[in-house]
């Protein structure tokens, strides 16, 4: 990075260069040159980047003068070069700044968020209400339908007949839309008249037929519609030597005619077609701002549309940069070759403001980080060269480059080099790629080649390769979590999981644990639960799980979502590093009510489950992570061919084009459609050697590439090219660390648990799902009335709609079922006949709290009940036992008894203890 303050600075960084701790250095220099922090604007693309920005920037700013590894921690040094200060002035500095910055709120969001805040402010512009919910999906196409008249009717239909697109027409108009595509139409485009391309096509075979009677010949003419004749050799392979024999320049004349009227047909189709498209996108449009005001909800996707909506009115631009000017003095962007040209258009007069130095303030700045060749987000409207379209605007920002790898071993970063050296160019063709520098020695590089013997699938053949790797990796001291494997689509990654489960590996997916499972997210949201609602049930769930005393805390529910949940955070003590929560937090920043967050239902899937196992996901989920060892698939299915009849790119200098696909026109010399179908190609192209360089450079330890067999010629090797080689030495891990640091895990474990050893055995023993069922039945026995017994179905849909995400229609069926003989049981109501019942009952007995399934007690008896769904007696006797001697103790009745009540899958059995 630059050895003074860039006001004014674009950084290009390659993979693991450091782009998360150049932004955040910055952001603190900022402060510590005493900008206003709620002037400082930060944007990222996703909640999880916004969540991990807040607590790099946090961690800088309070921890920078710490060392690291004997030697000052590289956040300090960058700050001292910065802004040429010394250690001790940066401390004294943070110290002035201090107070205000923990008071302060850091303006960490994403794209949509910022949007959204805008949108709010002027939400009446749009007939909107400020309090707009904003919701998954938006259903506008029964809408969209009413609004067409009877000759709209018509053409909408002829146009899916006609485009073959009936299956992808929804999909298309809901593609252009949220792309914000601007459809121009053609002047006097109207239905093509085919019969000058029948007459031309009719002279040319009329005269060819004469040529000759070779029956192979006169199969040429031998078709059903003008689509089939394109097929014919006489068209498409016209330079086999056996025509040379034949044809003659009236035969190339007659040709070219009927050609040229098809091309023209063509085209004149292609324009009809576009301006019946533009007339019906500007009725879905309708009709989607229709539903919008109506329902007072907009969709993401609706977000940046309507912010463009916003700022495009002349009426409401100038006010709106006003405000906007008043309150940001500095901006900075990552990850900016994903941008967007909504984003891009909406912050572009902001970003001008910025650095020309005028408006409401002086002193700005601009920061932007990026990597082109990251960019792989093209289908959800990226435009990578948004990045030096920048740079080509504003000239007074200055271009740096981050050409140090700080993820990867030495090993990697050089084959990465190799590979890709020659892989990526600039707008002029010339070679654009800056090779890495590496400060980690070592690393381990193999690429190897699957063997696919008959009855045999690609998928069987590369897991038998990836077992190999995987043991290899085990041998080497490496546990399962510390590997990841890469593959290409969603399909692959179940099918590779169902592999390895098969072959007894653990193997986790991003699909396969729902996130409210991960016990962390569970404790999180119930305690949140217990501190809005006071909850009793969910304060003893998150007491009994991380064995402590925890209170109900006061909050404060005028702040933002997730700020709240960070202060829970904090006071459970959870580690904000673990990805689940990570994903739960960023899951939550998308409300902008705290009891709205509590009552939506989470139905994200995790990344990983708790236990140890191999992760495995696609390319497009692993850009921003980073592997200790990875493995790399090559494509073990078949790419869906690009076969959309509707196509449409957008241009930086031509702006949206549009057209439509047909197998003909590629025999027709038409320029304008064959320049599209390249630069689309020419894309496509680039974004897969993007995908591949993400691969790659996730890897910090070892990498492996597996290629598919060259004898498999079923689709193309992504890695085809690549030579079957080991480079560097697979490194053991070093054990004697690795014991120290599982000493020093299970010392503060127990400290933090105070349980024995023996209790968390059988606490491992037990699944999730076993650990819920315990906790429904427990609770809906909590708030059933045993008296008046007429609120059976109440508490079965208040425990079926909390535990839904927890547990399948199988166990709830088991559960109610089990219930029912409980409360049908004889002894049972016996045991509860004519006493007063304390349901989840606490006691302190010997400093210690106790808490009672159920306390029933008359005047001179007391009866101590423990609910069970699992036989483990002797475990539950000693338990049980302790109960009974702290109700003597304390009660001193007559009589004190204790069962242990068993509520088993096909029976109820009480012990007394």
């Amino acid at each position: 990075m630059s050895s003074k303050f860039e006001p004014f600075l674009a950084l290009e960084a390659s993979a693991g260069s450091g782009k998360t701790f150049a932004l955040s250095v910055r952001f603190v220099a900022l402060v510590l040159m005493g900008a206003k922090i709620n002037e400082i604007l930060a944007l990222t693309f996703t909640n999880k980047a916004t969540s991990e920005m807040k607590e790099r920037v946090f961690k800088t700013f309070l921890e920078f003068d710490r060392f690291e590894n004997g030697d000052d921690k590289a956040e300090c040094k960058e700050l001292m070069k910065m802004l040429n200060k010394s250690k001790d002035e940066l401390i004294i500095l943070r110290e002035k700044y201090k107070e205000d910055f923990l008071r302060s709120k850091l303006n960490i969001y994403t794209f949509d968020s910022f949007f959204s805040q805008i949108i709010r402010s002027f939400a009446l512009n749009l007939g909107l209400m400020s309090d707009f919910e904003i919701i998954q999906n938006q259903d506008s196409y029964k809408n969209f339908i009413n609004k067409l008249n009877k000759e709209e009717l018509n053409t909408l239909a002829y146009y899916i007949i006609q485009t073959k697109s009936k299956s992808d027409f929804l999909k298309n108009i809901e593609s252009l839309y949220e792309k914000s595509c601007e459809i121009k139409t053609i002047k006097n485009a109207h239905f093509p008249n085919k019969a000058s391309l029948e007459e031309s096509l009719n002279k040319f075979i009329s005269y060819a037929k004469t040529l000759s009677t070779d029956k192979n010949y006169q199969k040429n003419f031998d078709f059903e519609s003008i689509e089939d004749f394109f097929a014919k050799p006489i068209i498409c392979d016209l330079e086999k030597k056996y025509f040379e024999k034949i044809i003659d320049s009236e035969f190339l004349q007659k040709r070219a005619e009927f050609l040229q009227n098809a091309k023209e047909y063509f085209i004149q189709m292609e324009n009809y077609r576009i301006n019946i498209l533009a007339r019906l996108l500007a009725h879905f449009k309708e009709a989607r701002n229709e539903d919008n005001i109506k329902q007072n909800a907009l969709t993401f996707s609706d977000i940046a549309l309507k912010c463009y909506e916003l700022i495009s009115d002349d009426a409401n631009k100038d006010l709106i940069y006003f405000r906007l000017d008043g309150y940001i003095s500095h901006l900075l962007i990552d990850e900016f070759q994903d941008t967007n040209v909504l984003q891009y258009q909406i912050l572009k007069p902001i970003i001008a403001e910025l650095v020309s130095g005028e408006g409401v303030k002086k002193n700005r700045s601009f920061f932007y980080v990026g990597d082109k060749k990251q960019s792989i987000y093209g289908f959800r409207g990226g435009k990578k060269e948004l990045f030096d379209k920048l740079l080509k605007d504003f000239p007074q920002i200055k271009l740096e480059h981050l050409d140090t790898n700080y993820r990867s071993k030495k090993i990697i970063v050089d084959y990465v080099n190799e590979v890709f050296k020659d892989k990526f160019f600039d707008s002029f063709n010339q070679p654009n790629f800056t090779l890495q520098k590496s400060i980690k020695e070592g690393g381990y590089v193999e690429i190897l080649q699957n063997q696919i013997p008959s009855k045999t699938d690609l998928h069987e053949a590369s897991g038998k390769e990836v077992l190999k790797i995987i043991q290899k990796l085990l041998e080497k001291g490496i546990k399962l979590s510390e590997i990841c494997i890469l593959v290409w689509i969603n399909k692959d990654a179940t099918l590779m999981k169902e592999f390895l489960e098969k072959n007894s590996i653990k193997a986790y997916t991003q699909s396969s644990v729902a996130l409210m499972d991960c016990i962390s997210v569970r404790v999180l949201f119930e305690y949140a639960k217990a501190c809005v609602l006071k909850d009793e049930f969910s304060l003893y769930f998150v007491n009994s799980i991380l064995e402590k005393d925890l209170s109900y805390t006061e909050l404060d529910l005028n702040r933002g979502v997730s700020e709240i949940l960070n202060y829970l955070i904090h006071i459970l003590k959870l580690d904000l590093s673990d990805i689940n929560l990570i994903a739960y937090l960023e899951y939550a920043s998308t409300f902008d009510n705290f009891i709205d967050f509590l009552f939506y239902p989470c139905e994200l899937k995790s990344l990983q489950a708790q236990d140890n196992g191999v992760s495995i996901m696609t390319v497009h989920k692993s850009k921003g992570l980073e592997f200790e060892n990875l493995i790399v698939l090559d494509r073990l299915s078949k790419d869906s061919n690009d076969t959309q009849t509707l196509m449409f790119e957008y241009d930086l200098e031509q702006g949206w084009e549009v057209r439509y696909r047909h197998s003909v026109r590629k025999y027709l010399e038409d320029e304008n459609y064959n320049a599209f179908l390249m630069k689309r190609k020419k894309l496509q192209a680039e974004d897969e050697i993007n995908c591949l360089y993400v691969a790659l450079t996730r890897a910090k330890n070892s990498l492996f590439i597996i290629k598919n067999d060259e004898s498999f010629k079923t689709f193309k090797s992504y890695f085809k090219d690549y030579e079957e080689k080991q480079i560097g030495v697979l490194e053991n891990k070093p054990q004697e660390e690795e014991k120290l640091k599982n000493l020093e895990q299970i010392e503060e474990f127990e400290k933090f648990q105070k349980v024995n050893l023996q209790e968390i055995k059988i606490k491992n023993h037990l699944s999730s799902k076993q650990i819920y069922f315990g906790l429904a039945l427990h609770e809906f026995l909590q708030y059933f009335d045993f008296d008046e017994k007429n609120n059976f179905e109440f508490c079965k849909q208040m425990i079926y709609k909390k535990y839904r995400f927890f547990l399948d229609d199988e166990s709830f069926k088991d559960l109610f079922k089990r219930l029912m003989m409980l409360l049908e049981n004889e002894n049972f109501n016996k045991l509860l006949t004519k006493k007063t019942l304390l349901k989840e009952q606490i006691i302190t007995y010997n400093g210690e709290q106790k808490q009672l399934d159920m306390l029933a007690l008359s005047d001179d008896e007391a009866i101590i009940i423990d609910y069970k769904t699992g036989l483990n007696l002797n475990e539950h006797k000693n338990q049980v036992l302790l109960y009974k001697e702290a109700i003597e103790k304390i009660l001193a009745k007559t009589s004190t008894k204790a069962f242990l009540v068993y509520v088993l899958k096909d029976k109820v059995e009480i012990i007394e203890i």
